[in-house]
């Protein structure tokens, strides 16, 4: 009785083993067709629905030079251009005095790119146009900085900045805003431009929807990163683009990938 147990069973739990790697064979041989797709998770998952992804974990996006020929490599190295992971938009420095700095080990151990607390401004001439959700990992590293993700071509104030204490989401028309506390610590930041539903999220606490005006569907020319007098001591891991028509799950997916980053999850 044992016998036949064993000879009965053997061949289907050895077919099994033998296909761990592949279940496709498993699958197409049970159930007559293909196994479900396995989702994507965190940077793979980015890499499949971001527009733009620019992420100081990843060396060999970053370069010393704006002729992209020598390569980041130390800690305090200063960041001239940063490579678009997902397309041409590269975040260029607008001269040699206004390079970010790259930092090892900052948040949660992972590597940033950081302003200088006055010159740092790269930037893209890339149109992005709305709708489009803005996501960040990042912290002040000083607690009384400031930072901009402007669109210059729109006004000196369209975009994204922090005002004495609150961060806001301007475009020209309202304002959204939150009123955080500001401290080191690393923090999701998520901006959803999009005319009259636009909204900001500075972790868990929301602007709710707000109006930031109807031009904005002209597109953002210019994302600037570190603005000059208006930014302070701000440094971030990722910064990704998706666009508007994301779906709600795969937006909370990179949410909580981020936020798992930065060890705030």
């Amino acid at each position: 009785m044992v016998g036949r147990w064993i000879d009965c069973t053997l061949p289907p739990v050895a077919y099994i083993g033998v296909n761990m790697l592949t279940l496709e064979p498993f699958y197409r041989a049970t159930l007559g067709k293909a196994p479900p797709a396995v989702p994507l998770t965190g940077d793979a998952l980015i890499e499949s629905v971001a527009t733009h992804w620019w992420s100081a974990r990843y060396i060999d996006t970053l370069w010393t030079d704006a002729g992209r020929t020598d390569q980041v490599d130390a800690d305090d190295d200063v960041i001239w251009v940063m490579d678009d992971k997902k397309a041409s938009a590269n975040l260029i420095a607008v001269s040699g005095s206004n390079t970010g700095i790259y930092k090892t080990s900052q948040i949660n151990g992972h590597s940033t790119i950081r302003s200088d607390d006055s010159a740092s401004e790269l930037q893209n001439s890339t149109q992005i146009d709305n709708p489009f959700y803005c996501l960040v990992l990042g912290r002040q590293y000083i607690s009384d900085s400031v930072w901009v993700v402007a669109s210059s071509t729109l006004g000196s104030y369209t975009g994204l900045y922090r005002f004495t204490t609150k961060l806001k989401l301007y475009g020209g028309g309202g304002t959204a805003e939150v009123a955080p506390t500001f401290d080191t610590s690393p923090h999701y930041l998520e901006a959803y431009v999009a005319g009259a539903s636009s909204h900001l999220i500075y972790d868990d606490t929301s602007s709710g929807t707000i109006d930031i005006g109807s031009h904005q569907n002209t597109g953002w020319q210019v994302f600037r990163l570190f603005d000059g007098g208006w930014c302070g001591a701000f440094e971030f891991t990722d910064m990704v683009i998706l666009p508007g028509s994301v779906s709600a799950e795969n937006l909370a997916a990179i949410k909580l990938h981020l936020e798992k980053l930065g060890g705030i999850a």
